[in-house]
């Protein structure tokens, strides 16, 4: 997973750097081995908040994996 700016998405041109790329990986459990790669573009609306977004999201990329909750010890969610 990464981040990082684009000019273009499909068909939309916009102006240099005008787009946040965010590409990610499915969590598909169907296919463990070869994860899905999905790109995302988002557009901030402030000068200054696609850098800041960027530095966000390569920040949560580069951080470890949670662990998963063991489903054996039971959710914490409510049946009420």
């Amino acid at each position: 997973m990464g981040a990082g700016t684009a000019t273009y998405a499909i068909d939309r041109g916009v102006e240099p750097e005008g787009l946040v790329a965010l590409t990610w990986n499915v969590d598909d459990r169907s296919e463990p081995e070869t994860p899905t790669r999905v790109d995302s573009y988002l557009r901030c609306r402030y000068p200054g908040d696609s850098a800041r977004l960027i530095t966000a999201l390569n920040e949560i990329a580069a951080a470890p994996e949670a662990p998963h909750p063991n489903a054996e010890a039971g959710s914490e969610a409510s049946d009420d």
